[in-house]
């Protein structure tokens, strides 16, 4: 009874998470990631008005943003979800090469400082709070190493939500995975975002 009830279960997962009606995103030249069936991308009339509002963060870059779907539509306020994928870019050497991530301890430490400084920043802007900060670390994902960190903030009057960032150099380029999901809705989103990093691949 134990082994069926085991293989039911793996049944039922493998079912959930199953890829076969997730959507195959490129990423301009360089890599690509599943969409989930739960979410969109971010375009229409929605992108143009966060895209006037992110002006006074300077933010500037190449960038991908899944969301939860009908968003676009102004509908699903109720929950919120992101997959964020920004390119930045520097002059050629400038960076390390993709998979070359060696820094000291005291580089590591100057690094977490400088973004964190960052999001303390946003965080003024936005009104909201920084309520915990995980330090960066090197990492890898999906066998590309990176640099990671996380934190939560929270908005007044808003739950609080979870934001990570993996970090990866190349050359000339700075690609940063962003994962966001607000803290309440953490049994719904956390398995699929994981799913969905799970596809991310260079080219």
């Amino acid at each position: 009874m134990k082994n069926i009830f085991t293989l039911l279960m793996l049944l039922i997962s493998t079912s959930v998470f199953s890829q076969s009606n997730w959507e195959t995103i490129n990423i301009s030249n360089w890599g690509s990631i599943k969409l989930p069936p739960s979410m969109e991308i971010q375009k229409g009339t929605y992108k143009k008005l966060l895209d006037e509002a992110k002006k006074e963060f300077s933010v500037n870059s190449d960038r991908i943003i899944f969301q939860q779907k009908g968003l676009n539509d102004f509908g699903s306020f109720d929950t919120y979800a992101r997959v964020i994928i920004r390119t930045d870019y520097a002059n050629p050497g400038d960076l390390p090469k993709l998979n070359e991530v060696d820094f000291s301890k005291s580089e590591l430490n100057e690094i977490n400082l400088m973004y964190k400084q960052e999001i303390l920043s946003v965080c003024k802007k936005m009104n909201a709070t920084l309520k915990n900060w995980t330090d960066l670390k090197v990492a890898n994902l999906n066998g590309v190493n990176c640099i990671y960190f996380n934190y939560t903030r929270q908005m007044i009057g808003k739950p609080s939500t979870f934001s990570e960032f993996y970090i990866f150099y190349n050359y000339d380029k700075q690609h940063t995975v962003n994962i966001e999901y607000r803290i309440n809705d953490k049994s719904k989103w956390e398995p699929v975002l994981n799913k969905c990093k799970s596809t991310f691949s260079f080219k």
